[in-house]
């Protein structure tokens, strides 16, 4: 009983007092992997050594993934600086409903837990988050081309590596390099330089919406700010960046 008390005690202090065992071999924990998830992972199916009960996994089943989960307003409202940047007074590029933040003056709607009406948050991909998100898109990336204006071409968000003028016809390599970057950068998608694939359907939006500002007219800077702005609202609206 004495030395029980005084392991107690020890425990609770987190003390290191040797406690007299009466010569008994300490217990010992074996660390070799048992091959057994915790009680909560999903089916294994096909894992060898499983037994084929409870969660553990089965024998000779095909596995499956784990679905796809939509960013939450907490994770969209923090990632969304991170990817545009700062404008010219240094404040983080985001999205904004007059002076008020976007996710915060949209959270409830969005389905965000506030913990009085709501403990989870609502992760369901609605039509009413589409249409928020399309705001979102759109608001946010006419604020980091402005913050882009500013800056010298090095430091810019959107049109690092294409010049103001440069289009598919005049510069095809700068506009190829450009969104490459861009993929990275809205994405987390590494285009190799040999593949097209990855950035053909952006190329071909940007080069869209350049002629189709131009229209009949010779194409200029402003024209090619409308290809980059129709590129920055399609990235941000693809499902590479909402889910994961």
């Amino acid at each position: 009983m004495k030395n029980l008390l005084l392991a107690a005690l020890c425990t609770a202090a987190a003390c290191t007092a040797k406690i007299d065992d009466g010569g008994r071999a300490p217990p010992s924990i074996s660390t070799t992997d048992t091959d057994v998830p915790p009680f909560d992972h999903g089916g294994l199916g096909g894992s060898s050594g499983g037994s084929g009960g409870g969660t553990g996994g089965g024998s000779g089943a095909s596995s499956t993934s784990s679905g796809a989960q939509r960013l939450s307003v907490s994770q969209l409202r923090s990632s969304l600086p991170v990817v545009l940047g700062s404008d010219g007074a240094g404040a983080p590029v985001t999205w904004k409903i007059g002076t008020a933040v976007g996710f915060d003056a949209r959270s409830a709607t969005l389905g965000e837990a506030d913990y009085l009406t709501r403990v989870d948050d609502d992760l369901e991909p609605s039509p009413l988050y589409l249409k928020f998100m399309f705001d979102m898109a759109r608001d946010s990336c006419n604020r980091v081309i402005v913050a882009d204006a500013a800056r010298a071409q090095t430091a810019r968000v959107l049109t690092r590596w294409a010049g103001a003028t440069d289009t598919v016809a005049s510069n095809k390599a700068a506009v190829d390099k450009n969104l490459r970057s861009l993929r990275l950068a809205f994405h987390g998608v590494k285009v190799a330089d040999g593949d097209e694939a990855g950035i053909a359907p952006y190329r071909k939006l940007f080069d869209d919406a350049v002629k189709s500002s131009a229209g009949t007219g010779a194409i200029d800077a402003g024209d090619v700010t409308e290809g980059w702005r129709a590129v920055c609202v399609a990235l941000l609206t693809a499902p590479e960046y909402h889910f994961y």
